[in-house]
């Protein structure tokens, strides 16, 4: 058990001073006023020195693993490495959740990039997956972003979001369309 002191605490409806946040295992389990941080003597205290006290942020859309993974376009690095790098930047900004987005693309659209790579998402897809199961600083989720033409990747599509893998799904559509100018 923790009990975050000495900060200004953001609720839905407002920013209280003289409060104390009670964290019982992964959850909130109340919030006190600062003289009450005594009743838990066996709670380990964190002083916020005055900063704010909030709950962790979910960010549900970044391309930000495909720049970690691809860090230029010939260059391919190892997905679990990636994830964790990212976590220690996003946890430091407060952010408590990522839905990772990565775009379902067929393989001829946007092959100068190689984290765009059907093979290559359904690997990060795995790596995410596998997250969910071990120790990490954040939890990392899946919002895939599925282009509607498409339609040979339908079937990987649905056993990801058979297996759990996929948290978010939107439709992109980025074919090229023909006007007629008057």
């Amino acid at each position: 058990m923790y009990v975050i002191h000495n900060g200004k605490v953001i609720t839905e409806e407002t920013i209280e001073e003289g409060c104390a946040v009670v964290i019982d295992g992964e959850r909130i389990k109340e919030i006190i006023s600062e003289d009450q941080v005594l009743d838990y003597p066996d709670a380990v205290k964190i002083d916020a020195h005055g900063g704010f006290i909030s709950p962790g942020f979910i960010d549900i859309h970044s391309d930000y693993i495909e720049t970690l993974a691809s860090p230029r376009p010939t260059t391919m690095m190892d997905f679990g490495i990636s994830l964790r790098e990212a976590e220690k930047i996003l946890i430091s900004h407060g952010i408590t959740t990522m839905f990772h987005s990565l775009s379902f693309y067929r393989d001829d659209i946007f092959n100068h990039k190689p984290m765009r790579n059907p093979a290559n998402v359904q690997r990060m897809v795995d790596a995410i997956a596998a997250t969910h199961n071990q120790p990490h600083l954040i939890r990392h989720r899946l919002h895939a972003r599925f282009e509607i033409d498409n339609v040979n990747e339908v079937n990987r599509l649905i056993e990801n979001m058979n297996n759990d893998k996929v948290h978010l799904l939107s439709f992109m559509d980025h074919t090229t369309r023909t006007r007629t100018v008057p």
